[in-house]
C-alpha cells in the first residue's frame, strides 16, 4: 500500500504527475542477491552520499572524452577538472563518473569525500568513426586500486560493433565479479 501525503491545511491540493502516480517501492540491497562486496558499495554510494534515501545521482565527467571542449564553452569554470569534482561534493552527488587519466590525477585528492565511479571504455570522435565502439582505457583493476564504488561502461546496442561491444562487456563484467 502506498500512502499519499495530506498536504497542510490551506496548502494547495492540486495534483501533480508525480503525486498521482504511486511510486514503486525499491527493494532492499538486501534482497537483491548482490555479493557483499557490490552491496557495500552500492550503499555507500546509495545511503552514505548524495540524495540518500537508496537515490543514485551520478554526475558524469566522462564525456569530455567524446565530445571534446566544445560541450565546455558555456561554463568555462567546467573545463577545469578540479571544479568538476568540486562540483560533485558540494553537490552532494552520490558519485562521480570519469575516465581512469582524471581519476588518477584529481581523484586522490577528493577519495573518502565523493564515490568514485571509473568509466572503463571510450572513444573520440577525431577522426570521425561510423562504427560506434568504445575501446578499454581502464581495468576493474584500475577500480579497486583508486578505490572506485563502481565501474562504467557504454554499450552502443544496434551498432555495427554491437558484438565486439558485448564480448567486451562479458569480459569486464566477469572480472568485476571476480572482485565482488
Amino acid at each position: 500500500a502506498v500512502t499519499v501525503p495530506v498536504p497542510p491545511q490551506g496548502a494547495s491540493t492540486r495534483t501533480t504527475p508525480s503525486a498521482a502516480v504511486p511510486r514503486s517501492t525499491r527493494p532492499p540491497l538486501d534482497r537483491l542477491g548482490l555479493s557483499p562486496g557490490k552491496r557495500a558499495r552500492l550503499s555507500h554510494m546509495m545511503y552514505e552520499h548524495g540524495p540518500g534515501g537508496g537515490t543514485l545521482l551520478v554526475l558524469p565527467i566522462d564525456q569530455g572524452l567524446e565530445h571534446g571542449p566544445v560541450d565546455f564553452f558555456v561554463n568555462p569554470d567546467a573545463l577545469d577538472p578540479a571544479y568538476q569534482f568540486e562540483l560533485a561534493v558540494e553537490g552532494r552527488f552520490s558519485a562521480i563518473a570519469t575516465h581512469i587519466g582524471l581519476a588518477e590525477k584529481y581523484y586522490p585528492d577528493y577519495a573518502g569525500r565523493i564515490p568514485l565511479l571509473l568509466k572503463l571504455n571510450g572513444k573520440t570522435s577525431i577522426p570521425p568513426d561510423h562504427e560506434a565502439f568504445s575501446a578499454l582505457t581502464g581495468t576493474v583493476e584500475d577500480a579497486v586500486r583508486l578505490g572506485a564504488d563502481a565501474v562504467g561502461y557504454t554499450v552502443y546496442v544496434g551498432s555495427p560493433a554491437q558484438d565486439r561491444d558485448f564480448e567486451q562487456f562479458m569480459e569486464i563484467r566477469s572480472e568485476a565479479d571476480r572482485y565482488g
